[in-house]
């Protein structure tokens, strides 16, 4: 889901197909007006007021995912060197800047 912030009120654009937000009742180009989630605590019921048309609707889910999926876990070796870890991180997909913010984080 992502949002146009460009207006007063939000308007929700890119809602998937499926999604537990479509199914909660948001559909894109409803108007966000209020109400919110909690980052990392899906277990938070959130709650949304929009606007769809001239209807005022409030919209409860929780954003938890139905389905489990695998996330593998990668742990790099402590020896490699600067440039071997580079490699490695950018096999996996972390890009350049991805891995420079970690380094400026990690220090």
């Amino acid at each position: 889901m992502s949002s146009d912030r460009s207006s007063a009120q939000v308007e929700l654009l890119q809602m998937f197909v499926g999604s537990i937000q479509v199914r909660a009742g948001l559909r894109d180009g409803q108007k966000w007006v209020s109400g919110g989630f909690v980052y990392d605590d899906p277990n938070r019921l959130t709650k949304l007021t929009v606007i769809e048309g001239d209807t005022k609707k409030v919209v409860q889910f929780y954003p938890a995912a139905t389905e489990a999926i695998r996330l593998p876990q990668h742990q790099l070796k402590p020896d490699l060197s600067a440039e071997e870890r580079a490699q490695c991180l950018s096999h996996l997909g972390v890009s350049a800047a991805a891995q420079r913010t970690y380094q400026s984080v990690k220090k």
